[in-house]
């Protein structure tokens, strides 16, 4: 008599098959496998639920849990980088990376927040090249104003310097240091005029005779004296630089007989050396103190029969010439 088999003895045959398929080391029988759709090839399901009797195919894979199954660069296990998006699943959006905490800018550029630089570091959402850009074109003054962290002193920083191109003399050029001051101006200034060697030494547009300096020997001196030290920028210039007047009328100057005898020029803003023409002169009295007179004592000034002599509180420099020697025999006051 044969006995029908129930379902409850099916499903016990079953597990008996399979445990002795895996005794002898014969494959089980398959089961139906869930997959799930990886739109975006990263090996990683989304959403989207398919069941296979055998095996995942085609775009359909056995590991579901991707968060953004369009992008590939986000999936669970990936590493997260800043740029605004979870790449690795877990919620967060560039975590690590303190986004938006208060940071202080280079140089100039201020206090902003932080932001992506790119997608494994950030910035200062003020420095260069940030949302809130705050540098500006770089200027000689000690600061750090185009926010690169380089001092002025190294930005190659540039300007032309010098008074004049005529003549004898040319412009220069000048460079910014790290304190936002300009330096080693290469330029070259006017000088003595010299009425005898076809230049034109003061860079006045005349040379030799065609310059008034070297119209007379006194006159000469005294615009020497005139032009190597700015005369236009004195306190007082009234009379000089002026054609027609007598020297002995200008602001400064004493004559007897005609002859100048007597300069002074105290706190007059002279500014420079003092010519040697000045030895050309009949000066008994000569008072520049007070000035910014540079460079050293010319050793004309020895020639000089003076009995009068104050060149303090300048900028003079080197030491007293050997031709002063003569000097001290007429001398009253030094």
């Amino acid at each position: 008599m044969k006995r029908k088999l129930t379902h409850q003895s099916k499903f016990i045959g079953i597990i008996c098959t399979t445990f002795l398929l895996l005794v002898l080391g014969l494959p089980a029988l398959s089961q139906a496998d869930t997959c799930y759709q990886d739109g975006d090839s990263d090996g990683w399901g989304g959403e989207e639920v398919k069941v296979f009797k055998k095996d995942c195919k085609g775009d359909w894979v056995a590991t579901p849990g991707d968060c953004d199954d369009g992008d590939p660069n986000n999936y669970p296990t990936n590493t997260e980088v800043c740029d605004g998006q979870d790449n690795n699943c877990d919620t967060g959006i560039d975590e690590g990376f303190s986004l938006g905490e208060v940071c202080d800018g280079v140089g100039e550029c201020g206090a902003g927040v932080l932001e992506c630089a790119d997608a494994n570091s950030t910035r200062c959402s003020t420095d260069t090249g940030g949302s809130a850009d705050g540098s500006t074109s770089e200027i000689c003054d000690g600061l750090d104003n185009d926010c690169d962290g380089i001092a002025d002193g190294s930005e190659n920083i540039t300007q032309s310097c010098g008074f004049t191109d005529v003549g004898a003399c040319s412009l220069g050029t000048e460079t910014c240091d790290d304190t936002g001051s300009w330096v080693g101006c290469d330029a070259v200034e006017p000088a003595t005029e010299i009425c005898d060697d076809g230049i034109d030494n003061d860079c006045d547009g005349n040379t030799d005779t065609a310059d008034t300096d070297c119209a007379g020997t006194q006159r000469a001196a005294l615009m020497a004296l005139y032009n190597i030290t700015a005369g236009d920028n004195w306190t007082i210039n009234t009379g000089w630089d002026v054609e027609g007047p007598d020297e002995c009328s200008w602001y400064g100057v004493t004559c007897e007989a005609g002859s100048v005898i007597k300069i002074e020029l105290v706190s007059n803003n002279l500014d420079g050396p003092i010519p040697d023409a000045i030895g050309n002169l009949g000066l008994s009295h000569l008072d520049l103190r007070n000035n910014s007179l540079t460079s050293t004592i010319p050793s004309a000034i020895g020639n000089l029969a003076l009995t009068y002599l104050d060149l303090s509180f300048n900028n003079l420099e080197g030491s007293i010439p050997t031709g002063f020697g003569d000097l001290f025999d007429t001398l009253q006051y030094l």
